[in-house]
């Protein structure tokens, strides 16, 4: 609570005069005005130690209606129509650790498929469909407070329509921050699918053929709020330069995200599944992929060419209606495949090593394309009227204040980001391998032992292009585009190892009604390159400044060990009235189903990283610091307020990257319990009525959570080395499913 009065436990820097505050303490009449403002939103400590704000549990009505209709028609002894509809709403929540900025967004999903079913033979099979799948989204703050947004002292300055109705996402490296969702705006997303399957069986071969027409179709208008970022760069604490608002970044909101765009892609396989001996059965394959340039229909995306530094296509001068922001050429490729086409082979064996022993093997290569996020990020490049504005501090002198964070002199200066993806870009692929073998121990029960390997090549890492020379002195001098800010773009340049073990022992129902798998498997996963997206572990991307290599390590995914454990009861079961269903007592137990899934693993690896670009770089990305030692502490002495040895880190030498690298933490694992029990209810003919009592988390086990920018991972912050987060506590739920 001292420190909200602006009374430290350290010394605090005065950034004008570069000596400490006397006592440790700023000031009131040095206070920014809207700093002041912001303060009550800020929730009080509550708890003790670094991290001393634990908010409660979000707690949100989350029905899921639903609608799911199936329709089946016969029209012949050789042909049937499917059709199949479904509706489900399920609304988007997101928690805030500041309650009021928790939103509740509608999000509905629609799908459809029909197929066709034609026996042209008395063996030869063909079925033909149609899918179609969409997810209309629209973001909103779930608490607008225009009164208050209006308030702040600088909302005149707002120009966006989505900063008059919220707060201001405003962060604070080391701190909780307070804000409204920070886009708002509508967004669809979907595909539609065309296929055919053809199934001919010819005396020990079983040929299949099939084709495939897919495309995705997105279409986005989002707002983005405006930002405000706060390091520990001029007063060695972020809340001392919160309160003199000493802005370290700001953003000045507006339209971000625009574009109405789709990608046609073309599949067609082969495989023969041959029965070369009454012991072996071998499979081969042969798939083929055509991939289509992206293109947006209406004009509002376009390309970085890092050839130029320039955007391709560029912006037109076209006479716009009113509202319009100005467009570039529609219809225009985005980006350009390197190799359209990917021809693909499998093969697979199956051997029987005698009556008991089965042995599986083989491999296969297989491609993947970008997520689309990547792609729809190229509909935030600035136009004329939708230039979302960055303006970034000196690292040594403030030159941005909370009450004017958007200075109307540096307006030219505040050039916005930009967005690109390789082009022509390669397609990723991967190889892939397997041996496994299953044996059979006794009537109904199964061992299985294997493993697993791939190598993944052309794999998308985001780079950020425009990162300057560490240093000091200006800049935009420094980068390899002057007259640019951050430039994100992926580019297909890296890569992944994976091999795995795994052990499996499985036991069939039976006749008694108790089934038993239980999985352990050994695994480990390298990459090299930065996380294509990001990821909740690692932060985003990989600077320019920093080579390929540097980032080779664990996965941000990699669990080294997992054991799966799941168990089924049903009934009726043993002798008697039970049995033969006579008496209360059969009546009371028939037809119960108990199902347990237990699951413990390893957690993930997370990387620290020095917060608030310390080597005025332009971007945080690869920022780390030195690693003096391993930082990793015995599973006995890890708890929340110090996961690992936080003195195994070091800053650097000044504008010098660390040597940290990635995944250099494990983070916390996973030990959960599910239990499930079910009856049904049967009446005339199909018709049956299910009751499902379900209890997610049934021993309430505290499992810890890390995600991307908490304390636990930022260099030199009051919760660097603790956790504040964890999974879900116990939840139950009861169900009732009918059908009819």
């Amino acid at each position: 609570m001292d420190e909200r009065k602006g009374i430290f436990s350290t010394p605090i820097t005065d950034p004008s005069t570069g000596a400490p505050f006397p006592n440790n303490r700023i000031p009131d009449d040095r206070f920014d005005p809207a700093a002041l403002k912001l303060l009550p939103i800020w929730p009080g400590p509550n708890s003790v130690g670094p991290l001393n704000f634990t908010s409660p549990d979000s707690v949100s009505p989350t029905d899921n209606p639903q609608i799911i209709a199936r329709v089946d028609l016969k029209t012949s002894d050789v042909s049937r129509w499917s059709g199949r509809f479904v509706w489900d709403s399920r609304p988007f929540f997101s928690a805030r650790r500041v309650s009021i900025f928790s939103s509740r967004s509608p999000l509905a999903t629609y799908g459809q498929s029909i197929s066709y079913r034609r026996n042209l033979g008395s063996r030869d099979v063909n079925v033909a469909s149609v899918h179609l799948f969409r997810r209309p989204y629209e973001a909103s703050p779930a608490h607008p407070l225009p009164d208050l947004a209006g308030s702040l002292g600088f909302g005149r300055l707002f120009r966006a329509e989505v900063d008059r109705h919220g707060i201001p996402r405003t962060r604070l490296t080391g701190f909780v921050g307070i804000g409204d969702l920070t886009l708002a705006g509508r967004t669809a997303l979907g595909n539609w699918q065309v296929k055919d399957d053809l199934v001919l069986p010819r005396g020990d071969h079983t040929l299949k053929l099939g084709f495939e027409y897919r495309q995705h179709f997105n279409q986005y208008g989002q707002h983005r709020r405006s930002e405000f970022d706060f390091y520990n760069r001029y007063t060695g604490n972020a809340w001392g330069d919160f309160l003199l608002g000493y802005l370290a970044q700001s953003q000045l909101g507006g339209e971000f995200n625009r574009g109405r765009f789709h990608q046609n892609s073309i599949y067609a396989y082969i495989s023969d599944e041959w029965r070369v001996t009454p012991g072996l059965d071998l499979n081969l394959g042969l798939r083929y992929e055509l991939r289509l340039p992206w293109v947006d229909l209406r004009g509002f995306m376009s390309n970085f060419d890092p050839g130029t530094g320039r955007l391709h296509p560029p912006l037109q001068d076209l006479d716009l209606a009113p509202g319009e922001t100005g467009r570039f050429q529609p219809r225009t490729p985005l980006i350009q495949w390197g190799r359209l086409a990917g021809i693909q082979p499998r093969l697979g064996l199956a051997l029987r090593l005698g009556s008991r022993t089965v042995l599986h093997t083989g491999a296969g290569l297989y491609s993947n394309e970008p997520d689309v996020g990547m792609i729809s990020r190229l509909g935030r490049n600035p136009r004329p009227g939708a230039q979302r504005l960055i303006f970034k501090s000196d690292l040594a002198t403030p030159t941005l204040s909370l009450s004017n964070p958007f200075p109307r002199g540096d307006r030219d200066a505040a050039v916005p980001d930009h967005y690109g993806v390789e082009t022509p870009l390669p397609l990723a692929t991967t190889q892939a391998w397997g041996l496994s073998l299953q044996h059979r121990l006794f009537r109904e029960l199964f061992v299985n032992t294997g493993y697993h390997g791939s190598h993944t090549v052309h794999r998308l890492e985001t780079i950020s292009l425009n990162d300057a020379e560490p240093g000091p002195g200006d800049r935009q001098q420094r980068r390899p585009y002057p007259h640019l800010q951050t430039v994100q773009m992926p580019q297909a340049d890296g890569g992944a190892w994976y091999h795995g073990l795994q052990v499996q022992l499985e036991k069939a129902p039976g006749n008694h009604g108790l089934s038993l798998l239980a999985s352990f498997s050994w695994s480990r996963l390298i990459e090299i390159g930065a996380s294509d997206m990001g990821s909740h572990y690692f932060p985003l991307f990989r600077s320019r400044n920093v080579p390929l290599e540097a980032t080779r390590g664990l996965a941000d995914f990699h669990v080294p060990r997992r054991l799966l454990l799941s168990l089924g009861y049903d009934l009726p079961f043993g002798s008697g009235d039970v049995e033969s269903g006579n008496g209360w007592i059969a009546g009371l137990i028939r037809n119960w189903s108990l199902r347990l899934i237990s699951s413990a693993q390893d957690g993930p690896w997370i990387t620290v990283h020095l917060p608030g670009d310390p080597l005025d770089v332009g971007s945080v990305a690869s920022q780390w610091p030195d690693r003096v030692s391993d930082a990793n502490l015995p599973q006995s002495q890890r708890v929340p307020t110090r996961w690992f040895d936080t003195e195994a880190f070091r800053l650097p030498p000044a504008f010098q990257y660390g040597n940290a690298g990635r995944s250099t933490v494990e983070g916390p694992g996973l030990i959960n319990l599910d239990v499930s029990l079910r009856r049904t209810f049967r009446f005339e003919g199909e018709r049956r009525f299910e009751l499902r009592l379900e209890a997610f988390n049934a021993a309430n086990r505290a499992n810890f959570s890390v995600r991307r920018g908490d304390p636990l991972t930022e260099f030199g912050t009051t919760g660097f080395g603790s956790i504040g987060r964890a999974l879900p506590g116990r939840q139950i739920q009861l169900g009732f499913k009918a059908y009819f």
